[in-house]
């Protein structure tokens, strides 16, 4: 438990604050105040088009707030210096939904190339295809080294932009809508995938997402944006929020409008929560 203003700020990853997003004259969000503790996987949910990818795009610093902060362990991304802003650009990596792998690419020359791009670590190809052989099998992807990503399922391909987004070792890692598209046995080692990168790296995690399994499964902290008032209406542990919540448009998202039945999907659903640790655990399933 924190017991002190000193320690709580020390493990704040990623505050937010008074931030308003907007594109020109229109407002997609505004008046966001959170943070993202050091080891949390962080849920952004809401309704479709409320901005939850416009604020994730804001949070890798793809786009500008129109007011307010973003702190990183308490740098402002926008107002620091260059070195600062590569520093924690270098500490992030990112999922898209989509994957975005090069399909003309094998698996571990996507990973390499994000090894290449680097100018913190110096390699030679030997040793970056031995790292990306290593990161593949953090994922459950040993073996499979040599395989185009049109030769592999869409869960292996997710897993396989994950493998390239922990490619430098990032403290954070941001997921778009991560399982869209899988079917239920994959979206649930995807799942398992993601608890297995924070409990054994200590890496804190920040998903966009409305599927309600994932979000009752993985998240130990979330904030809920609402589209008609534009900013947060909910924040704290999902599995909290879907019983004490008070706030109807919460209930009926997190219940899918149908109360009965959502406290056996929450267990159902919901893993054992497993303190940060620094082993690494490469056996992992593939999907």
């Amino acid at each position: 438990m924190v017991t002190s203003t000193d320690n709580l700020t020390e493990q704040v990853h990623i505050h937010a604050s008074n931030l308003t997003l907007a594109y020109g004259d229109f407002i997609v969000q505004k008046d966001l105040d959170f943070s993202i503790m050091r080891g949390d996987i962080f849920i952004i949910m809401g309704g479709s088009g409320c901005g939850k990818s416009t604020l994730l795009r804001h949070l890798i610093g793809l786009s500008r707030p129109a007011r307010g902060e973003i702190l990183f362990e308490n740098v402002d991304f926008c107002s620091a210096t260059e070195l600062q802003r590569k520093q924690i650009l270098l500490s992030m990596g990112v999922l898209f939904q989509s994957g975005a792998l090069f399909s003309s690419m094998t698996l571990a020359d996507n990973v390499t190339l994000a090894l290449s791009l680097s100018q913190t670590i110096s390699l030679n190809p030997k040793e970056m295809r031995e790292l990306a052989s290593f990161k593949l099998s953090l994922v459950g992807l040993k073996g499979f080294e040599d395989y185009y990503p049109y030769e592999i399922s869409g869960g292996m391909r997710k897993r396989a932009g994950i493998a390239r987004a922990i490619a430098l070792d990032p403290r954070i890692l941001f997921f778009d809508e991560p399982s869209a598209g899988l079917d239920p046995i994959s979206a649930k080692l995807l799942d398992d995938l993601i608890l297995e990168l924070r409990n054994n790296l200590g890496t804190t995690i920040v998903v966009v997402t409305h599927e309600l399994p994932s979000i009752f499964a993985i998240a130990n902290n979330s904030i809920f944006l609402d589209e008609e008032t534009k900013t947060i209406i909910a924040s704290g542990n999902p599995n909290d929020l879907l019983h004490c919540s008070d706030n109807e448009k919460v209930r009926r998202f997190l219940t899918r409008g149908d109360n009965p039945g959502m406290d056996q999907l929450s267990v159902s659903h919901q893993h054992p929560v497993q303190p940060p640790t620094t082993e690494h655990n490469p056996s992992m399933n593939q999907s």
